[in-house]
């Protein structure tokens, strides 16, 4: 881990990272831990967290990670969330939402992706 430049400096404040086990994840909560961040990292999956949190680790073994499972479609699982980290005296300060639907992307001719736009169903807004 880095010291933290003066202008980016989140010594003392906390981060929520949903989404924190994909491949961005990994990189936001990497970012926010180089400048002196807490992290709360987040995911709908615990391995996908923890994988997160050992690769986060590798290069900022001292890094203050928070794992804490969130299903950001479910008002509920927000609601748990939100009154664990509450129990555990831990106030969130910034948030980076980049949970997601991660579609991998494919080369079958004539079909059109459903990541792109225009082509995501309502009920997934």
């Amino acid at each position: 881990m880095t010291a933290p430049s003066a202008p980016y400096d989140l010594s003392g404040r906390t981060a929520l990272v949903t989404g924190a086990g994909g491949l961005l994840g990994r990189q936001h909560t990497a970012a926010l831990v180089d400048v002196g961040a807490r992290v709360v990292v987040s995911d709908i999956g615990l391995p996908q967290m923890q994988a997160a949190i050992e690769a986060v680790r590798e290069s900022a073994p001292a890094a203050d990670l928070v794992p804490i499972a969130i299903d950001v479609t479910s008002h509920e699982s927000v609601q748990a969330a939100a009154e664990e980290l509450t129990r555990r005296g831990i106030t969130v300060d910034i948030l980076v939402n980049n949970a997601a639907i991660d579609p991998k992307v494919t080369s079958v001719p004539g079909v059109m992706h459903s990541s792109r736009f225009e082509a995501f169903p309502i009920p997934q807004w």
